[in-house]
């Protein structure tokens, strides 16, 4: 875990997050940075997952039948994988 940390510290966000904001809570080795890190590795790789399940559940599992029920909602799928998406993040805070 450390070592993919450090990668994803060193290529993705130092260059990209950390240089724009000078901060002093945001320096090499400090608890935030760490923090941030975890927070934002867990997020997304809770996000690939997800979707990714979510796919191969959808292609192999789910039965399309009934989507022509008519208590199924409109854009129902699209909600549903914003909810899940949207509370991913809070969940890798937790």
């Amino acid at each position: 875990m450390d070592e993919v940390l450090v990668a994803l510290d060193h290529y993705l966000l130092e260059p990209f997050f950390y240089n724009p904001i000078d901060s002093p809570y945001l320096a090499k080795g400090s608890l935030g940075r760490d923090v941030f890190g975890v927070w934002f590795l867990t997020s997304v790789g809770g996000a690939v997952m997800y979707l990714s399940l979510a796919l191969l559940s959808y292609i192999i599992i789910y039965d399309k039948s009934q989507e022509n029920d008519k208590r199924f909602l409109k854009n129902q799928k699209l909600k549903e994988m914003g909810l899940a998406l949207t509370s991913i993040p809070i969940m890798g805070g937790m």
